[in-house]
């Protein structure tokens, strides 16, 4: 039942999570155009990695786990979330950015807004029940700030935890938390990336059937990042050492990059996302992005992978253009957020996030590619088990 209590407390999140958010945004951008000035600062990646290893152990590795630590103190309410964590986190973006990293931002922003949810429901006697609500909050207003999307911050913190209890008495205060940090974000000033019109083709039989196909080819895609980064993973973990593996992978990353001058595919990359809307883009660019993020981030470097998706999802879909005749604009939007959908198994988030970023106009093919995704995605990781 919703009481005064709950209130207060979705108010009380999304203030802090929507400054918090404003003031990482901010931080964010103040490191990105220092990087992008000083293109040198790439051959510190590994040296900056090397420290960053070696804080972190010293500092507690109660964040390592990223985002499974918010499961695990979702499902027991034993479990509790270091204060650490979000200055931990926040820290270590601001560090991967900064010197060159492939990361994305999201990361930090639930970790963040989980993070202090956890708090309250620490210090706070809560129930197990109330402990989930507050999380519920914390990544909805994490969300919803830093990506400027709140409806699809309110149904990202269901789909995160792939819950459905007490869903009718969650939904009103977790959209509250969602909506309120997104406009404390907007009060201090966050400027949010602005996408070009979108062209959108008339609907019909043969429109669905091309982004049915689109669909399939953005869930393959988001299939071969994870597999990608699986792979990465894999072979990392020989090396043990943290402050060693984010070495390592700090200066194959420096070499590469400085070598083939390819500065456009580190940080954010978004730059490189409003680049997808403008002109068709070579097949091999969001492979080039793949290769990079799932280096950064299972060598252990901080950040998130949901922006970086957007780069691939939207390079796929300009590259697309070559042989689905469809506007480039509108394939561009629609693996914008279809190989996220096909990643991240939120098919119900990226499509409230096609409508918050694209307009309502594009709903219905958003629900279409993001669930084509979503289905191809999962069916290849089901046959792959089962074999």
């Amino acid at each position: 039942m919703l009481d005064f209590k709950t209130i207060l407390w979705a108010v009380l999140i999304a203030l802090i999570v929507g400054l918090l958010s404003a003031f990482f945004l901010f931080s964010l951008d103040f490191v990105t155009q220092l990087r992008d000035e000083h293109h040198w600062f790439i051959f510190a990646l590994p040296f900056a990695g090397f420290l960053w290893g070696l804080l972190y152990l010293r500092l507690g590795n109660e964040g390592s786990s990223g985002n499974e630590v918010f499961i695990h103190a979702y499902e027991d309410s034993a479990v509790k979330v270091s204060w650490r964590m979000a200055p931990l986190v926040f820290l270590g973006t601001l560090i991967s950015h900064v010197f060159g990293a492939s990361a994305g931002r999201e990361g930090a922003a639930v970790q963040m807004g989980g993070s202090v949810a956890a708090q309250l429901a620490r210090f706070y006697p809560c129930s197990l029940a109330e402990k989930r609500l507050l999380l519920l909050m914390g990544i909805g207003a994490g969300f919803a700030a830093v990506f400027g999307t709140p409806l699809a911050g309110f149904v990202f913190a269901f789909e995160f935890f792939w819950t459905k209890e007490n869903l009718s008495q969650a939904a009103i205060p977790v959209f509250l938390a969602s909506f309120l940090a997104h406009f404390v974000c907007l009060f201090c000033g966050v400027h949010h990336t602005v996408f070009p019109a979108i062209v959108l083709p008339d609907l019909s039989f043969g429109v669905v059937f091309k982004v049915m196909i689109a669909g399939v080819i953005f869930g393959l895609t988001a299939r071969l990042y994870i597999t990608v980064s699986k792979y990465f993973t894999q072979r990392l973990a020989y090396v043990q050492s943290l402050p060693l593996r984010l070495m390592l992978a700090g200066f194959i990353m420096a070499i590469l990059v400085w070598y083939f001058k390819a500065y456009e595919y580190i940080g954010l990359g978004i730059p490189g996302i409003i680049h997808a809307f403008e002109e068709p883009q070579a097949f091999y660019v969001f492979a080039i992005k793949i290769f990079f993020t799932a280096l950064t981030l299972s060598a252990g470097f901080k950040g998130g992978e949901v922006t970086p998706l957007f780069f691939i999802g939207a390079s796929v879909g300009s590259a697309l253009v070559w042989i689905i005749p469809l506007p480039l604009t509108f394939l561009a939007a629609l693996g914008l957020v279809a190989v996220f959908a096909g990643a991240a198994n939120t098919p119900l988030a990226c499509i409230c996030l096609g409508a918050e970023l694209f307009g309502a106009n594009i709903l219905i093919y958003a629900a279409i590619v993001c669930i084509c995704a979503f289905l191809s995605s999962a069916l290849v990781n089901f046959h792959r088990n089962f074999h």
